[in-house]
């Protein structure tokens, strides 16, 4: 993910995302349901959760993105909390944000894992070609 999930914390600013969704107000897969479940837009056809980082796309007009965050994504805090926000306690909410910089900071390490395992391949490599030589 590019963006930081906080950008996305209120559905406000996850409806901003939409401006470029493919469903009109009408269809069941529109911008306002899909903000409520929990989605911000990245790209027209693409989704991503602003809890559990969860990235869908292929969304068809009537799709209902409730039921498909939770068919890809039954462990995410918003899907099981499934409350409009206004209904939220504060220590609903802050368990939301704790579960988002938790699940940053596990995808924070992954990249870091990945970046690594990159380069002790390359080392690898370099080190048996200098011994073939």
């Amino acid at each position: 993910m590019n963006n930081n999930n906080f950008d996305y914390l209120f559905e406000l600013q996850r409806l901003k995302s939409f401006k470029n969704w493919q469903f009109s107000k009408s269809k069941k897969c529109n911008e306002r349901k899909m903000a409520q479940a929990g989605f911000y837009c990245t790209g027209s056809e693409s989704a991503v959760c602003f809890v559990c980082g969860k990235e869908l796309d292929g969304w068809e007009e009537e799709d209902d993105p409730w039921v498909e965050h939770k068919k890809h994504a039954p462990q995410c805090s918003f899907v099981k909390m499934r409350k409009k926000e206004t209904d939220y306690t504060v220590k609903e909410f802050v368990i939301l944000i704790e579960t988002v910089l938790k699940n940053q900071e596990e995808k924070v390490h992954m990249d870091d894992v990945m970046k690594f395992r990159e380069l002790m391949y390359s080392m690898r490599d370099k080190l048996q070609k200098n011994c073939r030589s």
